[in-house]
């Protein structure tokens, strides 16, 4: 939790920092948003690869940071019935799992073709 919890300080940090003070959140449009993820049909480059990679980073650490954080709190309340703890902790593994992989799914195939590919 602490490593985790360190390493989202500052991934979120400089992506505010990115987001806000450099770039300004009135100057980012769609278009950008595009080229900088490649959704838009070329080949995708160094750079986009690093801009998925920093995004999935913050996904997985965010996942499991929450689900320790959750499993504690479950823990701190329902230690002892041991039969609904484990059905919560499974609820909760398996929520946050398949919103682990929509997220580095829609990172590695493009959000854009996600959504396309729900939408038929």
């Amino acid at each position: 939790m602490r490593y985790s919890g360190l390493a989202l300080v500052f991934l979120s940090l400089s992506h505010f920092w990115m987001q806000h003070l450099i770039i300004g959140t009135h100057q980012i449009t769609m278009g950008d948003t595009v080229l900088r993820w490649g959704a838009n049909g070329d080949p995708i480059t160094v750079e986009q690869v690093i801009w998925r990679v920093y995004y999935g980073v913050i996904v997985v650490l965010a996942m499991g940071h929450g689900l320790n954080g959750l499993r504690q709190v479950v823990y701190d309340y329902f230690g002892n019935n041991s039969g609904f703890y484990k059905l919560v902790m499974g609820a909760a593994a398996l929520l946050i799992g398949l919103v682990s992989v929509g997220g580095i799914v829609a990172l590695l195939v493009g959000a854009q073709r996600v959504a396309e590919v729900a939408s038929r």
